[in-house]
């Protein structure tokens, strides 16, 4: 073991303001830088060449300086681009939503609250991209393995008959905005009526789905180490497509084609 990481992790940090960051290390050092880090709780994300931990401040300069650490990141907060189906609802009904959501919104779009969207079928919206063209020549996606890195599903969805895989990065299990359930029943749903008159139909039914959960309650939210450990998993079952719905408020990077960003980096390696 690195002495000097050594050193630097068996001090102590009592009082002091820790930051999540996400660690890229350089092939040779990963084990080795892996192996010091692991005295606090981390995650590894070796796809990457990454770790994640929550580190105190007065660390990351002496961290910085390790041999075999290329990058620290901070470890922004992710989540979905709108509230769940439960939480738009609560205003149209008139039900009280729980002051976290109050709070989030009046941040998020300064003050305003959530206005109920129309909402058209998905074999309407398999229209506007001309899903039909490829029903007529028989290409329903079958052979390709798609996952979807969201907020999970529920595989005894009507839609989905559990037909699709599910892996978890967070803690909890369940599906509790629906946002991951409506984007894996997009990509692969079975034709479903939940309302006379109206239809639900995936754009491509017969692909391999996996659901992969990153982001958790309230409101979809998680960490971008979440989100890239969700990639990894994603690739190592064998996607061909990994669909990612979510986000964070900005890029860090300064630099062109947000180098220097570790959503941007990973997603880069992985199209290469």
């Amino acid at each position: 073991m690195n002495e000097k990481i050594s050193t630097l992790l068996l001090q102590k940090a009592r009082g002091k303001v820790a930051t999540p960051i996400i660690v890229r290390v350089s092939p040779e050092k990963y084990d080795e830088v892996y192996d010091a880090l692991s005295v606090w709780p981390v995650k590894k994300i070796e796809l990457f060449r990454m770790i994640a931990l929550t580190l105190p401040n007065q660390f990351l300069k002496p961290l910085a300086e390790i041999e075999g650490v290329e990058k620290i990141y901070y470890d922004k907060p992710m989540y979905t681009p709108e509230f769940g189906y439960p939480y738009a609802e609560m205003e149209i009904s008139g039900i009280p939503r729980p002051k976290l959501v109050d709070r989030f919104l009046a941040q998020r779009i300064g003050g305003r609250g959530i206005t109920k969207k129309e909402w058209v079928p998905t074999s309407e919206r398999r229209e506007y991209i001309g899903a039909g063209k490829a029903d007529e020549l028989g290409l329903t996606g079958r052979g390709v393995k798609v996952a979807v890195v969201d907020t999970g599903a529920e595989l005894w969805h009507p839609q989905l008959s559990y037909k699709a895989e599910s892996q978890n990065v967070t803690k909890e299990m369940v599906d509790s905005s629906g946002h991951g359930d409506h984007c894996l029943t997009t990509v692969l749903g079975d034709r479903w009526q939940p309302i006379a008159g109206l239809e639900c139909l995936g754009v491509a039914p017969g692909a391999q789905g996996l659901a992969v959960k990153v982001l958790s309650t309230p409101l979809g939210m998680g960490s971008t180490s979440n989100v890239l450990k969700g990639m990894e998993i994603a690739y190592n079952w064998g996607a061909k497509i990994i669909s990612m719905s979510l986000g964070s408020e900005e890029c860090e990077s300064t630099e062109p084609n947000c180098v220097g960003c570790a959503s941007c980096e990973a997603v880069n390696q992985l199209a290469d």
